[in-house]
């Protein structure tokens, strides 16, 4: 009996991982103006990344929304509080380089639970920062 609910849970994981339709996933943008202009612009509107060369990346999924983090410890992902504002859960993606491809490294890990900074305040876009706990450590090979 155990078993038989193993291989239910293994299949429906598989199925919801095998049915995210990223037509409906997007980048969460909000507008900010930054009071100083990038020198060498890399975050928005810069250059693809070597292959696997920025290894502490990561793509976080929050209700239809995609957002970037960044690894700060086996089990923690951190990352803009309006990408996961009024979020119960996430997705968090790591050990990817074509998101949309299917890549041997890739690592797709459920929150545990979201963090927003308490001074978070969406109209002053003040403490924008949240970290989000993974279900389970990261494979760090």
């Amino acid at each position: 009996m155990k078993v038989l609910i193993l291989i239910t849970i293994v299949a429906l994981v598989a199925a919801a991982q095998a049915a995210r339709d990223w037509s409906k996933i997007k980048p969460k943008h909000l507008r900010v103006t930054p009071r100083i202009p990038a020198v060498a612009p890399r975050i928005v509107g810069g250059l693809e990344a070597e292959p696997h060369g920025v290894a502490y990346q990561a793509a976080v999924i929050s209700g239809g929304a995609f957002c970037g983090g960044s690894i700060i410890s086996d089990n923690a992902v951190l990352t803009a509080a309006h990408c996961v504002d009024g979020a119960d859960s996430s997705e968090v993606i790591l050990g990817a380089h074509k998101i949309l491809e299917d890549e041997p490294d890739q690592q797709i890990i459920k929150s545990k639970a979201i963090k927003v900074h308490k001074g978070w305040d969406p109209y002053k876009i003040l403490n924008d920062i949240a970290v989000v706990i993974l279900s389970e450590k990261i494979r760090i090979d």
